[in-house]
């Protein structure tokens, strides 16, 4: 399981604050976090599985056929 560590934010790899636990940095050793929320004055947080956020993409826009007596409506010969 892994853990991150808090401390007003969660920490990245830099030690930078992030406000997400998916760009938090996550430690597979309990110790190393242990020691780590300790030298930043945090708390290690244990979390359930690593959250992986991934982008939503629109969906791509339907085009429409249009049928043989519409023709004329779009313009075409």
């Amino acid at each position: 399981m892994p853990y991150v560590v808090k401390v007003w934010a969660y920490l990245d790899k830099d030690g930078f604050p992030v406000g997400d636990l998916s760009r938090a940095y996550h430690h597979e050793d309990k110790q190393l976090a242990n020691l780590t929320a300790a030298t930043a004055d945090g708390i290690m947080v244990r979390v359930k599985r690593s959250v992986d956020m991934k982008k939503v993409s629109k969906p791509e826009k339907k085009i429409k056929v249009s049928k043989s007596n519409q023709t004329w409506m779009k313009g075409g010969e």
